[in-house]
């Protein structure tokens, strides 16, 4: 099982390894205009080109706490201002659930993952937790934490990892692909409303049962969610008026045809 770090120390080690890979695979794009909800701010932005994945970085304090800020979106350099997509926050002086990002240490290999908690509104009502990781299929690990308790999250990336900007677009694109589906109304479906039900019957399941994970198989994890997502995504696109492509608490996805899987 990967371990929570907790230590102010290692996360800004962690930190300072997260910038270090994506500025070397990205490239510098100048100061830009970032926008947000409630404002916006000039920084540095790092970028593979246009219409791909851009970064920022910083500290800021919310409440009198400090957090590294991890800003990712789709990079638009005619556009006056990037839109940010998802950010994975780190809070620097505790271990508050209240941020979605956070750093876990494989033990046995020293290898460390940026994690996201899943949560991703982004102050628009109605998103759920649930409903993004029904529909980016996403899967849910156990961390340990120090008191011995544990926290769930998504391992977005190894930070050890060449391709490390790889995963995380990833990610990126499946927050982007979410976001823009609750626009066009999916959530208020009767056929997505039952698969967040599912998901959650699943998650109270997995939450009991399931066990760390070791020996490379985390890099399956990170991938699994885009590769389920593709499968859904072509599949979908051609079903006929009589299918039913979907997923339930035991199988990552499924085409039904009059009744048979």
């Amino acid at each position: 099982m990967l371990a929570l770090i907790s230590k102010t120390s290692r996360k800004k080690t962690a930190q300072q390894e997260l910038k270090r890979n994506l500025k070397n695979a990205l490239k510098r794009q100048g100061i830009r205009k970032i926008g947000f909800l409630g404002g916006n701010e000039n920084k540095q932005i790092y970028a593979a080109g246009e219409g791909e994945l851009w970064v920022a970085f910083g500290e800021s304090k919310f409440s009198r706490k400090t957090r590294y800020l991890n800003q990712f979106g789709v990079y638009r350099p005619d556009l006056p201002q990037q839109t940010i997509i998802v950010e994975i926050n780190i809070p620097i002086d505790d271990n508050s659930s209240n941020v979605a990002g956070f750093f876990a240490e494989d033990k046995e290999t020293g290898d460390i993952f940026l994690m996201h908690d899943g949560r991703v509104g982004g102050g628009r009502a109605g998103i759920s937790k649930s409903a993004f990781l029904a529909c980016s299929k996403h899967k849910l690990i156990k961390i340990a934490e120090d008191d011995g308790k544990t926290r769930i999250g998504i391992a977005v990336g190894r930070l050890q990892d060449p391709d490390l900007s790889g995963p995380i677009w990833a990610f990126v694109k499946s927050v982007q692909r979410f976001k823009e589906e609750v626009t066009n109304g999916i959530l208020e479906t009767p056929e997505f409303k039952r698969q967040v039900k599912d998901f959650d019957s699943y998650r109270k399941e997995f939450s009991g049962k399931k066990q760390g994970i070791r020996d490379g198989r985390f890099e399956y994890i990170t991938y699994h969610g885009d590769i389920v997502q593709k499968l859904y995504d072509e599949r979908h696109a051609r079903r006929s008026q009589v299918e039913e492509v979907s997923n339930s608490k035991f199988i990552d996805l499924f085409v039904k045809k009059d009744g048979r899987l």
